[in-house]
């Protein structure tokens, strides 16, 4: 009687131990899906963070590009009003302020200082009324 005790308490503790080994497979299991996905997951941020800041890039690159320009534009029209109304030797009022809103828009995009002195000249024509 005693022998079949004990080979009851051994077939219990055996399937007892399975079960127990099989719900640490499945945890394990378990696991490593979940840490291939948040590796996964993190790589794709990666990738797709790098993709913006090369957008970023790109970006900037175009804007630096296009103040540039605007620069550029600004500067010849400033440069070819200014020789109009110094050989006109004098500027209306409207074409004043026109011109010094340019020279606004020049200077805070960056504009070098040369337009400085064409500036003071500017102001020293006699405004027509």
């Amino acid at each position: 009687m005693a022998a079949i005790g004990i080979a009851i308490v051994i077939f219990i503790a055996t399937g007892v131990l399975g079960f127990l080994g099989k719900k640490l497979v499945d945890m394990v299991q378990t696991k490593t899906k979940k840490h291939r996905q948040d590796h996964d997951f993190i790589a794709l941020r990666k990738e797709q963070q790098s993709k913006r800041d090369d957008e970023h890039q790109l970006l900037m690159i175009h804007s630096a590009l296009l103040i540039e320009s605007n620069i550029s534009q600004i500067a010849s029209c400033l440069l070819r009003q200014h020789k109009e109304y110094m050989s006109k030797g004098s500027i209306s009022e409207n074409e004043f302020k026109t011109w010094q809103r340019m020279y606004k828009s020049y200077a805070a995009m960056g504009g070098n200082g040369f337009m400085a002195k064409l500036k003071e000249e500017m102001e020293t024509l006699p405004i027509e009324l």
